[in-house]
Order: structure tokens, then sequence, then C-alpha cells
């Protein structure tokens, strides 16, 4: 089976960024644009095997940038409808059911986004890692348990662009993979008992940093090995 998709959506300016702009002397704000053009091709191998394989492409315009202007020595920020950045991207995932417990899950994305901001166009995209990865593999046992095993890829991103020294706000953040582990258990009268295990291998997630931390030219740390236990009622 395959699906074509068009959508189209608008994000208002906030507040803050359309003052600063009718402040500046600058024309006020208008809405940021997404278009997005997708083809989804689904097949069934048999009633154990099913893939999924996407193409897409995203068109975003009229997105607010930070300008910078100077006048008798004093440097002031603005926002302006500048920014255009297109993305082209694929992505394939697979489902497999082993058993009639057993479930398995697996994708992979490539991505590239380019920018057309002018003066910017040279510029490598921020925060957009090109690979991205998902792992899933869960078993219900007969009775009232399940478990799952979950992993996650996530490529290099690089710290956006700081237009008032020239340079990005920190160094690059390295790719990192990830596993979490979920058992639940389902006791009697709808209560249940849910223990999640978050970067089981307490690998070290590193996070760029924007504007809002320029302090920490190395980026900043993620979380490591974290335990949270849940009890619940299921109406």
């Amino acid at each position: 089976m395959v699906k074509l998709i068009y959508s189209q959506s608008k994000k208002r300016a906030s507040y803050d960024a359309n003052q600063s702009s009718v402040y500046n002397g600058a024309a006020a704000l208008t809405y940021a644009e997404i278009t997005t053009y997708e083809a989804i091709y689904l097949a069934t191998l048999n009633n154990k095997y099913s893939s999924n394989l996407s193409v897409y492409c995203n068109d975003l315009s009229n997105l607010v940038v930070r300008k910078v202007k100077i006048q008798n020595n004093t440097a002031s920020f603005f926002a302006e409808n500048l920014g255009q950045m297109r993305t082209w991207g694929s992505e394939l995932s697979l489902k497999a059911h082993y058993a009639k417990n057993l479930v398995s899950e697996i994708s992979a994305a490539y991505q590239v986004t380019t920018y057309f901001t002018e003066d910017q166009e040279d510029i490598a995209m921020a925060m957009a890692p090109v690979f991205l990865g998902n792992l899933k593999i869960s078993y219900r046992f007969k009775g009232i348990m399940s478990v799952a095993l979950k992993g996650r890829y996530v490529d290099e991103m690089l710290s956006p662009w700081d237009i008032s020294s020239n340079k990005r706000f920190s160094e690059a953040a390295p790719g990192y993979f990830l596993l979490d582990a979920n058992i639940r258990a389902n006791l009697s009268n709808g209560i249940y008992l849910n223990l999640m295990a978050s970067n089981i291998t307490n690998t070290e997630i590193r996070y760029v940093s924007d504007q809002n931390f320029t302090w920490s030219d190395l980026g900043m740390v993620g979380y490591c090995t974290r335990l949270q236990v849940t009890a619940g009622y299921k109406f």
C-alpha cells in the first residue's frame, strides 16, 4: 500500500520576538510556515513481518532569525522573518512477531537539512542529527507480567551559530546510543506496577549549548542511569 501526504501549518511568532522587532524599527513578524511532502510504502510480508518505508521533504520559510544592529557603539538584537530551510529524509522501519508474545521493532532514519537564510547559507544546520535509530523488543508472559528493552541512537549535533561572536555557542555533541528497560505487572482489580530503568549502561550524554547557556562552551551533560517506579489504577 502507498500513501501520499501533503500538509501545511503555520506558527505565530512569540510576543518577545515581535516586541524586539517593532522596537528596533523592523516590520512586525508574520507566521512561520512549514510544508510537508511525504510518500509512504507499507508492506506486509506475512502474518509475522511488516515494513514501512517513507521519503519526505519539509520546506520551512519565514522562520524567526535573530539579527544584530550596532548604533552608537551599542549592539541591539531584534528578530526578522528571514529563516528558510529544507529537509530531505527517509525512514525505514521493520516489525516482527517471532511468537505470539514476542515482538521486535527496528527503525532507522537519514535526513539532511540545508539552510537558505541570507548570510548563513554556508553554515551547517544546528541541532539536526543526520542519523537516528530505534530498537524495541518486548515479551508478554502468560499471566500478569511484560518486559521490554528499548534502544535509541542519536547522531552528532552542532550547536547554534552565535551571530554576535561569529562562532558556535559550544562544541558539537557527540552521537550516543541508549538502552532503557521496562517491567510491568498487571495486578488484580486494575492495579498495576511499573519499573522503568533509563540509560541502563550509564552512557554519557551531552547536549549542545545555545544562547541561554553561553557559559558552557563544552555543552550540557544529560542524565545518567535513572530508576522510576510507578503504581496506578486502570479504570
